[in-house]
């Protein structure tokens, strides 16, 4: 392997831990996780089979998890017992009896008990 392609894959696994980190302490959004887990699969193939185009590659991941995390809409999955997509206000905090009703009905999506610095307000809510 050429002194390039260690190079490179020392980027990608920096951009991978940069990325993890903040998710895991300040984010917290399911869409950058994705991100985040698409890349690190996909990133160090390319490296080792298209090195010219990983730079750029590399550099456009970083740019859509930027993208994600400064986004007001993150996506959602909740089991309502209907298919439907759509976009759904966030319930952020300890939810009462009423905004548990509201959440297993599908008409808010739950964020959690612990809002994140940048919260999302909007939810891709995915329900099935």
């Amino acid at each position: 392997m050429t002194v390039r392609r260690w190079t490179l894959t020392l980027y990608v696994a920096l951009l991978v831990g940069l990325f993890t980190a903040a998710e895991l302490v300040f984010l917290l959004r399911l869409s950058v996780a994705i991100a985040l887990l698409a890349s690190a699969l996909l990133l160090p193939a390319l490296i080792l089979w298209a090195p010219q185009r990983a730079g750029r590659c590399t550099v456009a991941a970083a740019l859509v998890m930027l993208a994600l995390a400064c986004a007001p809409i993150d996506i959602s999955f909740t089991r309502t017992g209907q298919v439907s997509l759509g976009v759904r206000p966030i319930l952020w905090g300890l939810p009462s009896r009423e905004g548990m009703s509201r959440i297993r009905s599908g008409e808010v999506a739950m964020g959690g008990c612990v809002i994140p610095l940048n919260p999302a307000r909007y939810a891709l809510l995915v329900t099935w």
